[in-house]
């Protein structure tokens, strides 16, 4: 993320791209919660 967001030579594909990144890790932390959630 950070060579990404330090890299803006193509600002367009750069965002695309950071998007896709943080549409991912958004998925992965509300799984994350939900299994915690259930332990608890």
């Amino acid at each position: 993320l950070r060579q990404m967001l330090r890299d803006d030579s193509d600002q367009t594909v750069c965002r695309d791209k950071l998007t896709k990144v943080l549409a991912e890790l958004q998925a992965q932390a509300e799984v994350a919660l939900c299994f915690v959630s259930v332990r608890h």
